[in-house]
């Protein structure tokens, strides 16, 4: 998962750093970069009421020992996390936010980045906090989350 996620941040800011050439170049006007920039703090703050929970409770599960059940987590979340952005995107060509499409290629990878940079702090502030928790308080959240997973994939919960 973490070299999934490093790959498609490093893919990610690849693919920012060419908007950003062609902006430079002159290939995508300024001010349409600037507007599509002016779109990735809505689209990350939806994606992440939207599926900022699960990031977080794959990354329990898996430090607790659930990688499949992490991996189940991280499947459907990719699945509808590209589903929404494109969703967030049409709205935003449709209203005129986006005045083209190097706009609109600067707002979903930057976007994508983001969501990737915020996955991979999740990931290692929670690895340094886990590490403080008590005996009790780690199973206790272990259990809980374990318990939540299941009832979201509709598995019989004990």
């Amino acid at each position: 998962m973490r070299s999934s996620l490093i790959a498609t941040a490093v893919v990610s800011l690849l693919l920012v750093a060419t908007s950003v050439r062609a902006q430079e170049s002159g290939d995508v006007p300024y001010e349409h970069y600037r507007q599509g920039l002016s779109r990735v703090t809505d689209y990350f703050a939806a994606l992440y009421r939207e599926f900022g929970i699960y990031v977080r409770h794959s990354e329990i599960l898996r430090k607790c020992g659930y990688k499949k059940e992490a991996d189940e987590i991280d499947a459907r979340v990719a699945e509808q996390l590209g589903k929404k952005l494109n969703a967030l995107i049409e709205l935003d060509l449709k209203s005129k936010k986006l005045p083209s499409t190097g706009a609109l290629m600067v707002a979903r990878e930057a976007a994508r980045g983001m969501w990737n940079g915020y996955a991979l702090g999740y990931k290692d502030s929670f690895t340094v906090m886990s590490d403080l928790f008590r005996a009790r308080d780690y199973e206790w959240l272990c259990k809980t989350t374990l318990q939540k997973a299941r009832e979201w994939s509709g598995e019989p919960v004990k």
